[in-house]
């Protein structure tokens, strides 16, 4: 398929993300960035798996540019308080006070949205509130909540990557319990609410050295990790290295580079990667990921 084919794709994609976000300087940019990855398109392409290139390219062109606005946009999902975002949307309609003052934020939200447009990063800003790395977290998104209350107009977008940058960047400020509750929210760990054996629901999360984070019941005394029945279970990496594992296959890397970037087999990579593809494409809407050769 010739360039000429899908060039009307690639500008209606650009357009449509330039006007969400406000990045109308970076549209040129993105759109050689589109004629690039149509190229990539090209020598990826299978026939054989009975999707049209079109269908492909799309699919593979809406997750890559999106990521790369995200990434201008101090990458992550919090673009709604980056202030290239207020001259996008508002038009300079909006200060940071106004913009206080009409989502109703609370003393302490205002805190930390003055210190995150200021360009601390969240780790950073607990230090600063001493608050912990979750109350931060939590706090940020609960601004964000209101925001698109506020503001119909903003888009969720159900994607794990812009969380998972923040968790990536902050690594020396986040506790494993923080990374637990994380995964639980998107679905990677079952929220256990009762035991497995009794039934009771007085359930403790202990850190055992030889077994890692289990859970026990305060009833009958019965252990089992954190990780079962989950989408973790038998994988034997760490919370925090599945942080950068699922950071790293949202980016579009390759096995090989997350090998080597994490220092641990190929066959490891391999193995852990297509475990983590089929959450993302069901949960995030990663359908590039779907047609993507992985190696």
């Amino acid at each position: 398929m010739e360039w000429d084919d899908v060039e009307g794709i690639v500008f209606e994609v650009v357009d449509d993300l330039v006007r969400r976000y406000g990045v109308y300087d970076l549209r040129w940019d993105l759109i050689g960035e589109g004629y690039l990855l149509y190229r990539r398109c090209l020598e990826n392409y299978e026939r054989g798996r009975g999707v049209k290139f079109s269908t492909y390219f799309y699919g593979c062109l809406r997750c890559y540019l999106e990521g790369l606005v995200l990434r201008e946009l101090k990458g992550n999902d919090f673009v709604f308080m980056d202030e290239g975002f207020f001259a996008g949307y508002f038009s300079g309609f909006y200060g940071v006070e106004d913009l206080m003052e009409e989502l109703g934020l609370r003393e302490e939200e205002k805190e930390v949205l003055k210190l995150r447009l200021e360009g601390y990063d969240l780790g950073e800003i607990g230090e600063e509130l001493e608050l912990s790395f979750w109350e931060v977290f939590s706090l940020l998104k609960g601004i964000q909540e209101k925001g698109r209350r506020v503001f119909p107009n903003m888009e969720r977008r159900n994607c794990i990557g812009g969380d998972l940058n923040i968790f990536v960047r902050n690594r020396d400020y986040i506790k494993e319990a923080d990374i637990i509750v994380f995964l639980k929210e998107w679905g990677l760990l079952v929220d256990f609410r009762s035991c497995l054996r009794c039934g009771g629901g007085s359930l403790v999360l202990r850190n055992s050295v030889s077994k890692g984070f289990i859970y026990r019941c305060g009833r009958c005394k019965f252990e089992w990790s954190v990780r079962r029945g989950s989408v973790l279970e038998g994988i034997r990496l760490d919370f925090l290295e599945i942080l950068e594992v699922l950071n790293y296959i949202c980016e579009g890397k390759s096995a090989y580079y997350i090998a080597k970037k994490l220092r641990f087999s190929k066959v490891t990579s391999l193995k852990v990667r297509k475990k983590f593809e089929g959450f993302l494409m069901n949960f995030c809407g990663y359908e590039c990921l779907r047609y993507k050769k992985i190696g």
